[in-house]
């Protein structure tokens, strides 16, 4: 059975929320592209690239986000209370992660630094969401509390072979033949 190795929550609300990116430095960010690339289309909430978990929220609602770091696959959740989940594999250039949330001045703010231990790798990645409101007061209306709760749970993928860095064919990059 699969054991956490860690998790971090963050501590307080995330305005304008875009997803989760790899902690790059400037330098690193403009080789890998741009998460403003990647965008979850009309009906998805949920959109992967390079370095880039785009998530939407549907609403303007605070969220937090919550990491977690397995040494192997977690057991399925899918029954746990999670409204959407979606499973699949994210490459990273940088071993850690952050929220990613836009501010109305234009410029990006990012959150805690999540580290998963290992840069230039895949990982597998269960990316969860859950939608709270009001729903016990109908004196009120819904949207006086709305959140969005994110779940990612990281593991080394079962295949060695993912660890490695890939090109845009899947293929190993040239420094890993």
């Amino acid at each position: 059975m699969a054991k956490l190795i860690s998790a971090l929550t963050d501590d307080a609300a995330i305005k304008n929320f875009l997803g989760v990116v790899s902690a790059l430095t400037e330098a690193d960010a403009k080789i890998a592209g741009s998460y403003w690339d990647v965008e979850p289309g009309p009906g998805e909430w949920i959109k992967v690239g390079l370095d880039v978990v785009r998530l939407d929220s549907g609403w303007d609602a605070d969220v937090y986000v919550r990491y977690e770091l397995w040494d192997g696959r977690p057991l399925s959740s899918q029954d746990d209370g999670w409204d959407d989940n979606w499973t699949g594999a994210i490459s990273f250039t940088s071993g850690q992660v952050t929220a990613l949330s836009a501010s109305l001045d234009g410029e990006d703010t990012y959150n805690e630094i999540f580290d998963l231990g290992r840069g230039e790798s895949t990982w597998e990645v269960c990316v969860q969401r859950k939608r709270l409101e009001n729903d016990r007061e109908p004196d009120f209306p819904r949207h006086i509390y709305r959140i969005d709760l994110f779940r990612l749970r990281f593991w080394p993928p079962e295949n060695p072979w993912l660890h490695t860095p890939h090109n845009e064919n899947g293929l190993p990059t040239p420094s890993q033949r």
